[in-house]
């Protein structure tokens, strides 16, 4: 009688066991799949990092071109698309003022003349 409940609880254990291993392979293969997930977002983010490192130098680039000299300083975005939108509309605002200056020129000329 005892050998039989020596062995029926050896054979609980053994299933015990084999349960516990085929949860700790599942674990593992989760946790491997997390892992290459993880690899994958920072990749990920890394190359917006650079996508975005790569925009700031070219709006950088515009408002040198405004400002009529390097920018050396690495300002953010708002900065930078601020800068660029009021130079602009200061830009349209003097292409407008000459633009309807020549028309009155050129409606006085043709009063003149």
């Amino acid at each position: 009688m005892a050998n039989a409940e020596l062995i029926s609880e050896r054979r609980s254990l053994m299933e015990l066991i084999e349960n516990l291993e085929t949860q700790s392979k599942e674990s593992h293969r989760n946790m491997e799949k997390a892992l290459t997930k993880v690899q994958l977002l920072e990749k990920d983010m890394e190359d917006k990092s650079v996508e975005l490192e790569d925009v700031r130098e070219r709006v950088t680039k515009v408002a040198e071109l405004f400002e009529r000299k390097d920018i050396k300083q690495k300002y953010s975005f708002e900065v930078l698309c601020d800068f660029v939108h009021d130079k602009a509309k200061r830009l349209f605002a003097k292409y407008e003022a000459a633009s309807k200056e020549k028309k009155v020129m050129h409606e006085e000329k043709n009063f003149y003349f």
